[in-house]
């Protein structure tokens, strides 16, 4: 799961990064207005745990498909 938020060879660099990034940023953001540095710590837990997921989850197909791609590249061979 943490090879496919790199750059794999096959299917390059994750999509959703600089989106995950920008995300837990707004949600630092809004939490620092509201609650000042406690709330910019629970900003960043609500997105890390709300969106993170979806990232990793998104990590973990790009790696699969990267080393079937390879699978597939290495037997045609």
């Amino acid at each position: 799961m943490l090879r496919g938020t790199r750059t794999l060879p096959h299917v390059g660099n994750h999509p959703g990064t600089y989106c995950l990034l920008w995300l837990i940023g707004f949600g630092v953001l809004a939490g620092a207005k509201s609650g000042g540095l406690a709330g910019a710590l629970a900003g960043l837990a609500v997105m890390s745990f709300g969106v993170g997921p979806i990232y990793l989850w998104g990590a973990y197909d790009r790696a699969r498909l990267s080393d079937a791609l390879e699978e597939r590249e290495v037997s045609s061979k």
